[in-house]
């Protein structure tokens, strides 16, 4: 039985979705797939700058994405790993994509890919709204009497919102910004490679 309600064409529950049913935990699985690629890919690019800035090999090298000044400075001096091999106005392209910088979109990408990191799936929700109808099944003394239709809970779910990460993000949103930012640096240095390679002797 539910509360004397007058004329209710059905009760509205808001009800958050658990991922084991919804998102399939694919979803976290692919996202975090993509997060891991798109860092990579930055990675990729110090290394090469390094290796042509330099012309040898560098070791742990790494695109830096840190919070203070201080951490990022330490990297362009050599005492932490990262920029070493990269020229003066490389490392300062890349400073103005640091968090302290004001650059979202790399801190973004940086506490998606430390989630994946440690081996935990990023977090998704979802919401959804359940609709349950009740009908006139008599009457009290004083007013009619309603329950859930056909003695049973009669539900239907509809996806209200976007997929988020933990952080209220969407998703697939999410996901675009850092693709297309990776995809606009990595075009950006599409110049000077090829020149880079046209300067190199032939054998």
């Amino acid at each position: 039985m539910v509360p004397f309600v007058e004329n209710p064409p059905a009760i509205y529950l808001e009800h958050e979705l658990p991922l084991p049913v919804f998102p399939d935990p694919m979803v976290g699985i692919l996202a975090g797939e993509t997060v891991q690629n798109l860092r990579s890919s930055l990675d990729y690019l110090v290394f090469a700058l390094a290796w042509a800035d330099s012309d040898t090999f560098q070791e742990m090298t790494q695109f830096p994405i840190d919070d203070r000044p201080k951490t990022f400075e330490e990297r362009r001096r050599g005492e932490r790993p990262g920029l070493t091999g990269l020229n003066a106005k490389h490392i300062a392209r890349i400073e103005l994509l640091q968090p302290f910088k004001g650059c979202d979109w790399t801190r973004a990408l940086r506490d998606l890919s430390n989630h994946d990191k440690h081996r935990t799936l990023i977090k998704i929700t979802a919401y959804g709204k359940f609709t349950v109808k009740i009908v006139q099944v008599g009457n009290s003394t004083t007013k009619p009497v309603y329950a859930i239709a056909d003695h049973g809970m009669n539900m239907k779910s509809t996806i209200s919102g976007p997929i988020t990460f933990a952080n209220g993000s969407p998703v697939i949103d999410t996901l675009e910004v850092l693709q297309t930012q990776v995809a606009y640096l990595l075009n950006e240095f599409d110049p000077f490679f090829s020149a880079h390679a046209k300067s190199k002797p032939t054998k």
